[in-house]
């Protein structure tokens, strides 16, 4: 009853370990390419301020050159 109880135990714990082990890896993957993506965003998010900025120039110069 002791070595079935043992056994028991043994394939719980080896089970859990491969459970956790595909989680933590599982994890990884998705931090990875959310990480990645935040960068891409990052990215676009400074182009845009970009454009913005140089729209918002245009539209000065055009308003400047209305009144003159």
């Amino acid at each position: 009853m002791l070595d079935g109880s043992i056994s028991k135990v043994d394939y719980i714990v080896k089970n859990t370990k491969l459970g956790v082990e595909s989680l933590v890896a599982s994890g990884r993957k998705k931090v990875e390419a959310g990480s990645i993506l935040a960068n891409e965003c990052s990215a676009v998010l400074e182009e845009i301020v970009t454009n913005v900025s140089g729209v918002s120039s245009l539209a000065q110069e055009i308003s400047k050159a209305s009144k003159e």
